[in-house]
C-alpha cells in the first residue's frame, strides 16, 4: 500500500515536471487599430489618421471608419484596405457629409477593422474638427 502511494506520488512529480519542461506555444499577434487625429479638411470633408497592426505580417487589414457631430448634426462613413506589415502601418481617410463637418465642434469617430487571418479590433474617440 505505501509502495503504490509512493509510486503515484513519485509519478505526479514526473508528469508534472515534465509539463513544465515543455515550452508554451507562441502567441499569435493581436490585430490593433488606433485613431489618432480627425479634423475637418474642408466644409464637408474630415480626415482620420491612425494605424493598423494586422495578426499577420501578410493579406490585408479592411478599415471601416464612420464619424458623427451632433450638434449641428452630421454623419458619414468611409471604408477602406490596408497592406499587413510586420508592425503598424499607418492609414488616413476623408469622410466626406452632405451636411458638412462644423469646425470648433465635436466629432465621434469610430473605427473597425478586420484582417485576412481572422483578427479583428475597433477603437472610437472624441475629437475637435
Amino acid at each position: 500500500m505505501i509502495e503504490r502511494a509512493c509510486r503515484g506520488v513519485l509519478t505526479v512529480a514526473v508528469l508534472t515536471t515534465a509539463g513544465l519542461a515543455v515550452a508554451a506555444p507562441a502567441r499569435a499577434a493581436q490585430a490593433d487599430i488606433t485613431v489618432t487625429s480627425a479634423s475637418a479638411v474642408t466644409v464637408d470633408q474630415l480626415q482620420v489618421n491612425g494605424t493598423v497592426t494586422c495578426t499577420g505580417s501578410t493579406g490585408a487589414a479592411h478599415i471601416s471608419v464612420s464619424a458623427t457631430q451632433v450638434l449641428p448634426f452630421s454623419f458619414g462613413m468611409a471604408s477602406m484596405d490596408v497592406p499587413c506589415a510586420s508592425g503598424p502601418v499607418a492609414w488616413e481617410i476623408s469622410i466626406f457629409s452632405g451636411f458638412g463637418w462644423q469646425s470648433f465642434h465635436q466629432v465621434t469617430v469610430n473605427a473597425q477593422m478586420t484582417d485576412d487571418a481572422q483578427g479583428a479590433d475597433s477603437a472610437s474617440g472624441n475629437w475637435w474638427a
